[in-house]
């Protein structure tokens, strides 16, 4: 919001949440629970053991949005 005036307007289609590292699992787990499918064919999760965030969940309900748990800001060292 303090940059585009509304979601719909951001150039970009996901939504980043920066998670506690201890809490991954969990939250990807609760996150699909909540609806938000895993595409483990395409996103293996090994691809993202060295990476600062899970593999990305699409919006069960067909919208073009993603979801991407963080564990950090930034890959280490960036």
């Amino acid at each position: 919001l303090t940059d585009y005036p509304s979601f719909a307007d951001r150039p970009m289609s996901d939504v980043d949440l920066v998670i506690r590292r201890d809490e991954a699992d969990a939250a990807f787990a609760a996150a699909q629970g909540a609806g938000w499918r895993w595409d483990a064919e395409n996103y293996p999760r090994e691809r993202y053991v060295e990476h600062h965030h899970l593999p990305p969940l699409m919006d069960a309900r067909g919208m073009d949005v993603r979801l991407e748990l963080h564990t950090s800001l930034f890959v280490e060292g960036g």
